[in-house]
């Protein structure tokens, strides 16, 4: 079965080299999953310490981008002696194929998980065809 919104991992859809020099911190793939839903679909992605202001969201010939910043600096007045996953920057691309409605694209940021809502088109929903 196939879908119309994808992952870039194929080769297709890589970083601009000059935005990869540009940048001074690592970056990180976050880990994202696709749902497909009667009327669009749901991408939901985790981008722990990550927030609103640290986040850019662009869609562009019909490729839907982010990248963001994490900084997740520990609590006042304690020394960080272990940590489990590194802060810096996040970056990922997504094929969105012609079905879906580019305009309606709508996005939240709750808990360090970004939810994508991507409409579908109105030609691409399900609809039923009565017979006369």
């Amino acid at each position: 079965m196939t879908t119309s919104v994808s992952t870039c991992d194929n080769g297709t859809c890589t970083e601009p080299s000059a935005a990869k020099a540009a940048r001074s911190h690592p970056s990180y793939r976050p880990n994202a999953d696709i749902y497909e839903l009667e009327h669009g679909y749901q991408i939901a992605v985790a981008l722990p310490g990550v927030s609103d202001e640290g986040l850019e969201i662009t869609v562009e010939d019909d490729v839907l981008s982010l990248r963001a910043t994490s900084d997740a600096p520990g609590p006042d007045g304690m020394r960080q002696i272990h940590r489990e996953y590194r802060t810096g920057n996040y970056y990922r691309r997504f094929a969105l194929g012609g079905l879906v409605d580019r305009d309606g694209i709508q996005a939240r940021l709750v808990d360090g998980v970004l939810t994508l809502d991507l409409p579908k088109r109105e030609e691409a929903k399900p609809r039923r065809i009565h017979v006369n």
